[in-house]
Order: structure tokens, then sequence, then C-alpha cells
């Protein structure tokens, strides 16, 4: 089984931490709690098992792209992510993410700087995933429509993205700049379970699963975690990490219905546009 995260230790970030942050890396994989917890949710659910085309829909990092290379080495990987700026702090997103592609000699895999709005594919897509993406996009329901005509018939739409219900997050709201970032950068709309798998069923979709996660304990340790991140206090971080990670481990079965929506969605046999 390929190990999330474990790419990240050719980021330029990671490189220019120093030799501890590499090993950190190599001993525990992904660094990012928030990350982490977005792929033990995907890594739960019974997704395809032979895919011949998949898309990263908002790569970002490319964390989840390079680890469905690795799953799926029978199928062409895409990461499509528009962003060039300094959203999530990446950069240069694209250039970052094909330098390591280069150096783990993942063939299936290839990045592209484009925006999901030119998503103009038809039966293309055996796996789409967007794992919190469609917050950043006004009229995202737009979106999904795109992405139901892009999946060939019988592919599958995996999606994460906040509740309209989501809790909040005292520390960072305190702490960090959380608030002001939220509001420049969550400019999508927002949805309740019900009505996202509304959404989904009026474009075509069929829901193969649906949750919510946002255990209080894990809500809490996200909220500690990514203080510490923001504020750069990297040795509290990395002393805290593997605790977030594995609480993230252990309280996904359960689910206070506030929390990320998570769902896997499949565009039905007989369905073409």
């Amino acid at each position: 089984m390929p190990q999330f995260g474990k790419w990240q230790v050719y980021h330029p970030e990671v490189q220019r931490a120093g030799r501890l942050a590499r090993w950190y890396i190599r001993l525990f994989s992904c660094s990012s709690n928030t990350a982490h917890n977005f792929f033990i949710h995907m890594n739960a659910l019974p997704l395809k098992s032979d895919p011949r085309a998949v898309l990263d829909a908002g790569c970002g990092k490319g964390d989840f792209t390079f680890y469905l290379a690795e799953k799926y080495p029978q199928a062409q990987v895409e990461g499509w992510d528009k962003a060039d700026d300094d959203l999530h702090e990446l950069g240069q997103n694209i250039q970052i993410c094909e330098q390591i592609r280069r150096i783990s000699g993942l063939a299936n895999t290839s990045f592209y700087k484009k925006d999901l709005r030119e998503l103009s594919s038809r039966d293309q897509y055996d796996l789409i995933v967007s794992i919190h993406v469609l917050e950043h996009i006004q009229g995202n329901q737009e979106i999904l429509e795109k992405f139901f005509a892009a999946l060939r018939p019988g592919g599958q739409l995996h999606l994460q993205m906040p509740s309209v219900h989501e809790g909040r997050f005292p520390l960072l709201q305190k702490y960090t700049d959380m608030n002001e970032w939220m509001e420049s950068e969550h400019t999508g709309e927002l949805y309740s379970m019900e009505q996202m798998l509304k959404a989904l069923r009026r474009i075509g979709f069929t829901i193969l699963r649906r949750r919510t996660d946002g255990h209080f304990l894990a809500s809490l340790l996200f909220d500690i975690t990514e203080t510490l991140r923001r504020r750069r206090m990297n040795a509290l971080y990395g002393l805290v990490l593997p605790l977030a990670k594995t609480a993230n481990r252990l309280l996904r079965p359960f689910d206070n219905h506030r929390g990320n929506l998570i769902i896997l969605a499949e565009k039905p046999q007989a369905a073409s546009v």
C-alpha cells in the first residue's frame, strides 16, 4: 500500500527546513494533520479498483495525486490546480509538483495549471477526487456538472468540502488570521448534506456513500495543530502531530452531523452527456 504524503520530503519547504525535517517526513510521512484527516476518510471509501484515468481536481501540493498514481499504477493520474499565488502558502503549485514528479519517477502522473471551469472533457475519467476545493469556487454547482460530464458511465466522484454547519475553531480564530483567510478564500457556496445530495442527484449522480466528520476531539486537535503550524511553532507541532494523526484514524467512524461533507457518488452506467 502506498504511503500517503511521503513525497513531501522533496518539497522545497521541507528541503529548506533541513535534515531533521526530512527524517521526520520519512518517519511519519504526511506532515499535515489536515491532509492526513482528509486521506483517512478517502481511504475508507470503496473507490474503484481499476480506473484507467483519474483526475485530482484541485491538487494543491500533489499529495493525493502521487498517492493515487502509486495506488493505481495502471491509470493515468492528472493533477489540476490553478493556484499560482499564496493560497495555503503553496506558491508555485504545479511547478513544484512537476519537480517532485520527475524525482519520484511516477510516469503515470501529469500536472496542469488549469481552472476547473476549463474542464470540458466528456466521458474521460473513471475517478475524480475533489478534496476541499469547491468552497473556493463561486458557482460551484457548475463544477459538479462538469465533473458529471467528464466521468465515464460507472465513474466515481469523491467529494470533500466544509459543511455550512461547520464548527468554529477558537484557538485559530484568536491566535491566527484564520477568519480573514476564510473570508477571502472560502468564496464558494457551502451546503448542508441534504442540499449537496439534492444537487448531486439533480445533476444525475447516484450516491454510494455519505457521511460527515467532526468528532469534538478530532476538531480540537485540528484547532491545536493548525494554530501551531500557522504560528510556526514547529517543535510543538512535530510533537503533537503523531497524536493527532492517530486520533484521526481512531475517530473516523464517529459522526457529529455538522462537520465536513464526505461523499462518494457515481455516474450511472446508462448515463452519457
